[in-house]
């Protein structure tokens, strides 16, 4: 009982099979679900609720992976695959959502000894998000890849200190894990990403105990998106194929060195595609994601900058006015 309260993601179980299949209900909440306060898509003086307040995808998995687990008791988690987000699971003017967690077993594989827990998130707009889980008692390495050799490529278009400064990323402090900027080139780049800590997430648990870093994962679509702006295109996440865990988190304060190579930059699907590694920072691979996708969207650079930063940049015009007098 001790462990699982400290399980934040945790709700009110309403089906249990064990092994097989189960339901949560849980509300999503401002007062409790802290970390939302630094993941506003909003830049305003207004109540939080009215900031658009989003769960991150990443987020999100740590919510499927605390689900999952209560069907494979023993078992670790090594992996997701088949990661797609439908729609924000967002408070739009409120300050809670109920979230429904299904979860189901849905096979076993007896030569590499992993379990597949399929889950789905349903909120009052409907399908949200869904996943599959991936649960072992050992490691799992089918990811294979070999990204660009980035170490030559020149610096980041920007400094470090802009990045959050200057909301280039919109992210508050909890998500602020981007803390330094490496190279940057086409079609890869690297950064470094630092294990926060998280006693500030969730406002009633000061300890919690995470399956995953969703922080620091949420730190590989900060990369990506600042590469997808440089490359002249908006993006947000949606969709990964795969990511492999082989090992636990890194200790707090670690630096973890990140790569990626965009190997897809489609404008007529509006998608970019990306893979990554992430090391612990003892020179380990840590994190390998296969397929990281982010929807193109058709914000404008105009819109971006005044939605970012909306006493520095405006989306209006000048527009000249024949026949007024010249000192007008």
């Amino acid at each position: 009982p001790e462990i699982l309260d400290r399980l934040p993601i945790l709700g009110r179980v309403t089906q249990y099979e064990p092994g097989v299949s189960l339901t949560i209900e849980r509300e999503i909440n401002l007062q409790t679900d802290h970390y939302l306060v630094d993941h506003l898509f909003v830049y305003a003086p207004k109540p939080v609720e009215e900031q658009l307040p989003v769960v991150p995808m990443t987020m999100s998995l740590e919510f499927l992976a605390e689900a999952a687990s209560l069907l494979a008791p023993g078992e670790g988690l090594v992996g997701y695959e088949n990661i797609r987000a439908m729609k924000w699971i967002a408070l739009k003017d409120k300050t809670t959502e109920q979230l429904r967690v299904e979860a189901k077993v849905t096979g076993y594989d007896q030569d590499k000894s992993v379990r597949k827990i399929f889950v789905r998130f349903y909120t009052s707009e409907g399908l949200s998000f869904q996943a599959t889980a991936l649960f072992s008692t050992h490691l799992v390495k089918e990811i294979n890849f070999d990204l660009v050799d980035s170490s030559k490529d020149g610096p980041w278009p920007i400094h470090q200190s802009q990045l959050y400064g200057e909301r280039f990323h919109f992210h508050g402090p909890m998500f602020q894990v981007m803390t330094e900027l490496d190279t940057y080139g086409n079609p890869g780049a690297s950064a470094k990403l630092e294990v926060l800590p998280k006693e500030k997430l969730f406002g009633h648990i000061p300890d919690p105990i995470l399956l995953t870093d969703p922080c620091l994962l949420d730190g590989i679509g900060h990369i990506v998106g600042l590469w997808a702006l440089f490359a002249g295109v908006v993006v947000l996440p949606n969709a990964v194929e795969r990511i492999e865990y082989y090992g636990p988190v890194p200790p707090v304060g670690t630096r973890c060195p990140t790569r990626m190579e965009c190997y897809e930059l489609n404008h007529e699907l509006k998608q970019i595609r990306c893979h990554v590694e992430v090391e612990d920072g003892q020179g380990n691979l840590w994190i390998r994601v296969q397929g990281w996708s982010e929807w193109i969207t058709s914000w404008t650079s105009e819109y971006l900058d005044a939605t970012r930063m909306p006493t520095w940049y405006h989306m209006s015009q000048e527009i000249p006015l024949p026949g007024l007098p010249e000192s007008t």
